[in-house]
């Protein structure tokens, strides 16, 4: 099982000093990348949202994702789900009324915070996601050069 630690932080103007935001897109394995990565207060502890990018030509499961140690629940519209499928050359863009992953924890804006993502094929990436404030909107969808 081969496992890379990646670096990720929002490129968000205020959420963070620039010296905390390193480049993005980071990659979790060939073809697939982490476009952004945040977390937000929720009602029972934190929600995580990810922009996954798979540019190859081969569909590619989520089918763990970790926030500091802590298993997270990948929830959606209508309920809960072991894994996400993010079919080739697509994005997975998560959002509050969508796929998100619940975190039984809540952290301090401006915190950079590990986020562990485990792919089909035993692949594992750690990568970093930012604590955005509780008034913070995520980023929009077009913010993101492919």
């Amino acid at each position: 099982m081969m496992k890379q630690h990646l670096l990720l932080a929002a490129i968000f103007i205020g959420a963070v000093p620039a010296a905390a935001t390193p480049a993005m897109p980071v990659t979790i394995t060939e073809g697939v990348y982490v476009e952004g990565a945040w977390l937000r207060a929720a009602e029972s502890g934190s929600e995580l949202f990810l922009v996954v990018n798979n540019t190859s030509d081969t569909a590619i499961d989520l089918t763990g994702i970790g926030v500091a140690g802590m298993a997270g629940r990948i929830i959606s519209p209508d309920g809960s789900r072991d894994s996400i499928s993010i079919p080739f050359h697509a994005e997975l863009y998560m959002t509050e009324k969508g796929l998100r992953v619940a975190v039984p924890a809540t952290f301090q804006p401006a915190q950079t915070i590990p986020v562990t993502i485990a792919t089909t094929g035993g692949t594992t990436a750690t990568i970093e996601a930012v604590v955005l404030g509780d008034d913070a909107e995520l980023p929009d969808h077009h913010d993101y050069q492919h």
